[in-house]
């Protein structure tokens, strides 16, 4: 029976004793969509709906939802480097138009 004992320490030793794994797990690919909310200011979304509806119109599908308008943007900012810049330069001014806001508040 001792013999037995002495085994089992013995293989969880060897076990413990074991190399680490070299080769790491693959990461798990997210495949499922991930939900974005943006809040809108109501000029912003009249502004916004006005430009799907006639999107709509132009191109004679029965509607424009936002969602695909938005998933295009991304794509766009992603390839047109040109559009991309404005942006980052639209951002910055947003950002020292709130910094301006701010200092004026207090």
């Amino acid at each position: 029976m001792a013999n037995r004992k002495t085994n089992k320490y013995a293989a969880a030793a060897d076990r413990a004793k074991a190399p680490e794994r070299t080769v790491q797990p693959a990461e798990k690919v997210r495949t499922e969509p991930i939900r974005v909310t943006l809040d809108l200011a109501p000029k912003q979304h009249a502004k916004f709906r006005r430009w799907c509806n006639l999107a709509a119109a132009e191109t004679g599908l029965p509607a424009v939802q936002m969602a695909p308008v938005l998933r295009l943007l991304i794509e766009r900012l992603d390839q047109d480097p040109e559009l991309s810049a404005e942006i980052r330069e639209g951002l910055q001014r947003l950002e020292l138009e709130t910094q301006d806001a701010r200092s004026r508040r207090h």
